[in-house]
């Protein structure tokens, strides 16, 4: 999915790029109402927000939401995205120039939003509409997405190849990137076992908040086990 969305992008002519699955819905006015929240902010990247439907039953056309009603700017992006993977990726609107400045999506991944947000996250902020603009395809266990294991390790190796490509991450980021991934392994280990069982997990866990010199390269890496080994 990330190298075919970012094959897309090289692919485009115009200036800006609208993300879409290719199982999603874009509202009619999605696209217009999301440029108008990134020129009046100056962020790099828009995003509205989207309803979900039962992938048996496709609707025929999509509800428009097409009255403005302003934007919220999101201050600090990459602590909100580091807190939760926020988008799909037919909710968001980006210059294409930004797009391949933050170096596109990871192809090392599949939660290809999640890999574009925090790169893009260190060149601007984001724009928030209350919009509905996608209508997200739900209930399909052939999809990707659709394995909360598979999900949580995609995020967890886009955090560790993010804090890896950027050595020089405010410390506080780097804090922030190894809590959120020993939470997931922690609560992964715990609820559905993991191995060497959840104790270590709890451990680096703990140790994540404390004001101790780690390697959080390496405390990443070592979280991504619990998803990954049987």
């Amino acid at each position: 999915a990330s190298a075919a969305m970012n094959r897309a992008a090289e692919e485009a002519r115009l200036s800006h790029l609208k993300l879409v699955d290719s199982d999603d819905l874009l509202a009619p006015s999605a696209t217009r109402l999301l440029l108008r929240a990134l020129a009046e902010s100056k962020a790099v990247l828009a995003v509205g927000q989207a309803l979900p439907y039962d992938y048996r039953a496709i609707p025929t056309t999509a509800a428009d939401d097409p009255d403005w009603r302003g934007n919220r700017v999101i201050a600090d992006p990459l602590a909100a995205t580091l807190h939760t993977s926020r988008y799909n990726p037919s909710v968001m609107l980006l210059r294409r120039d930004d797009y391949f400045s933050a170096g596109g999506c990871d192809p090392a991944v599949t939660c290809q939003e999640y890999s574009l947000s925090l790169p893009l996250a260190l060149r601007g902020g984001f724009v928030e509409i209350p919009n509905v603009v996608a209508h997200v395809a739900r209930g399909d266990s052939n999809r990707l997405s659709a394995s909360s294991k598979r999900e949580l390790a995609n995020i967890t190796r886009a955090t560790l190849n993010f804090v890896r490509r950027h050595p020089d991450l405010p410390l506080r980021y780097r804090r922030m990137a190894l809590k959120r991934a020993t939470g997931r392994a922690r609560l992964w280990a715990q609820r559905h076992g993991a191995p060497g069982g959840p104790w270590p997990y709890v451990w680096r866990y703990a140790l994540a908040y404390m004001p101790f010199p780690t390697d959080h390269v390496r405390r990443i890496e070592e979280s991504l086990r619990a998803f990954e080994e049987e």
